[in-house]
């Protein structure tokens, strides 16, 4: 089921005030440079806002979260995030709805359950 464009403006204007601190974070592997010995990663970061829910379905584990973003640039994978101080693992990445040049995105990462073992 889509979203209407109301709901869409809304959502993107409600995130973006009351939302949490997240940072998206993806890692390019670069090219071994034989003379150093070693790689160069490229790490790319966006900087946003996010609401996040518990997440359970049959592949998830305990404390899974479902974080809803908005982002203005269009994202495909990423790596890791930090949200909520706590360097997280993302699963998955979908877009939701786009309002003009805004994109809401779910993505779905590892939970505080795991962090505490």
């Amino acid at each position: 089921m889509a979203l209407s464009n109301t709901l869409k403006k809304v959502s993107a204007k409600l995130i973006k005030k009351f939302g949490n601190d997240l940072t998206l974070t993806k890692i390019i592997k670069g090219v071994y440079d034989p003379l150093q010995g070693t790689t160069v990663d490229s790490i790319i970061t966006i900087n946003t806002k996010g609401t996040d829910q518990d997440y359970i379905s049959e592949h998830s584990q305990a404390g899974d979260m479902k974080i809803t973003f908005v982002s203005d640039e269009k994202l495909d994978a990423f790596d890791k995030c930090t949200y909520r101080g706590t360097e997280r693992e993302i699963k998955s990445i979908q877009e939701v709805g786009m309002e003009n040049l805004t994109v809401i995105y779910q993505i779905i990462v590892t939970g505080d359950a795991r962090q505490q073992v």
